[in-house]
């Protein structure tokens, strides 16, 4: 009798341990940002005929971070889009987004603060992130890959990420591991769920 008390005990503790420290993910089902580092952004490409300007409104977007037993949601408040740019049929071809990393918005103030860390966004050193939008490539009439180049930190990736479309409507949902963005912290799942949606006007 005693033995068996001890080893559902010890199965009990085997349980509420691995539910603290194993980190919850992403879904696996979402697909994933393709990511490569770049010694530099290169030179811009001049905009084509044919495009208008156009302006994103109702912009929301959510990043999803994962850590043991947790899963914790955010935005920023600071995003703003400039020079953007569509084609006839429109489809953006450029724009920049840039987001101000200290105004991360994750509903805890203790995240906030960590998440301004060195080891994270490093608001101090690095205020800005950029993305600069420099294609987007049709897959079927609502699928589209947007590609870019990606300024966090002291690293300059190019990034490439599924876009869907419908009417005026722009969203997307996928995977990035932020290795490859050159964070990486004990405990924490490398991969967080960017979720987006706008729509032009």
């Amino acid at each position: 009798m005693k033995n068996g008390i001890i080893s559902v005990l010890v199965l009990i503790v085997i349980l509420l341990v691995g539910f603290l420290v194993w980190p919850t993910s992403p879904s696996q089902d979402l697909p994933e940002a393709s990511v490569t580092k770049l010694t530099d952004s290169g030179d811009a490409e001049g905009i084509e005929d044919g495009v208008m300007a156009k302006e994103v409104g109702d912009l929301e977007l959510t990043i999803t971070g994962f850590g043991p037993g947790k899963v914790h949601p955010g935005t920023f408040d600071d995003i703003t889009i400039s020079d953007l740019a569509v084609s006839e049929s429109g489809i953006p071809v450029s724009g920049t987004l840039t987001i101000k990393s200290e105004s991360r918005s994750f509903g805890i103030d203790g995240l906030n603060t960590h998440l301004c860390a060195p080891e994270f966004l490093n608001c101090e050193n690095n205020p800005l992130i950029i993305f600069s939008l420099t294609e987007m490539t049709q897959n079927s009439n609502t699928e589209f890959t947007a590609n870019g180049v990606l300024t966090f930190k002291d690293t300059i990736s190019s990034i490439s990420f599924p876009v869907t479309k419908s009417g005026e409507d722009f969203s997307g949902d996928f995977r990035l591991n932020v290795k490859d963005l050159g964070v990486s912290y004990i405990g924490i799942d490398s991969e967080i769920q960017i979720q987006f949606a706008g729509s032009l006007k």
